[in-house]
C-alpha cells in the first residue's frame, strides 16, 4: 500500500474533494457509487499523481466567435 500525505491538486481539488467525501459517506457503495481512479507516475526526478473523478458536464459552451475561441466553457 502506497501513502502519500500533501496531495494537493491545483485545478479541480474541490471536485476531488467532494468525490471522496461523497465516496466515504455512502452506505451502498455499490449501488450507489461513483468510479474514483489514481495514478501514479515515476518521472525520474518528481512523481505525477492523477485523479480521474466522474464530473458532470457543463451546460452552456460558448459558441460565440467575437473574442476568437469556439466551444470554450470558461474552465481550465
Amino acid at each position: 500500500m502506497i501513502s502519500l500525505s500533501d496531495v494537493v491538486f491545483p485545478y479541480g481539488q474541490d471536485y476531488v474533494t467532494h468525490a471522496v467525501l461523497i465516496q466515504m459517506h455512502l452506505k451502498d457503495k455499490e449501488k450507489y457509487g461513483k468510479p474514483i481512479g489514481w495514478s501514479l507516475e515515476d518521472h525520474g526526478d518528481y512523481y505525477n499523481v492523477k485523479c480521474l473523478i466522474d464530473v458532470s458536464p457543463v451546460p452552456y459552451v460558448n459558441a460565440s466567435t467575437s473574442t476568437g475561441m469556439i466551444g470554450c466553457n470558461g474552465r481550465l
